[in-house]
């Protein structure tokens, strides 16, 4: 469960993925979604083997998630959720 209504204005998490890169991505962002957050379909950039799956969404009022999936070959996944309000 994610609070975005914390002191600080923002929370920021990096997350080991352990089960298919693609399907945690797609689990958190349909989460997202489902609490009436919208956003862009997500983007992919691919550089010497590093593939990096980003998406952005948000609701009115100004709340707001970040979601980045680092997938680098014979290492560790990493998945960055940055959330915020105005």
């Amino acid at each position: 469960h994610l609070s975005l209504d914390d002191a600080t204005g923002g929370t920021h998490a990096i997350f080991e993925v352990t089960g298919e890169p693609i399907a945690v991505f797609d689990a958190y962002l349909e989460h997202l979604h489902d609490l009436g957050l919208e956003g862009a379909p997500p983007t992919e950039r691919r550089s010497g083997g590093v593939v990096v799956t980003e998406a952005f969404a948000n609701v009115a009022g100004g709340d707001y998630v970040f979601l980045r999936l680092v997938e680098r070959p014979d290492r560790p996944t990493w998945l960055w959720l940055s959330a915020g309000h105005d």
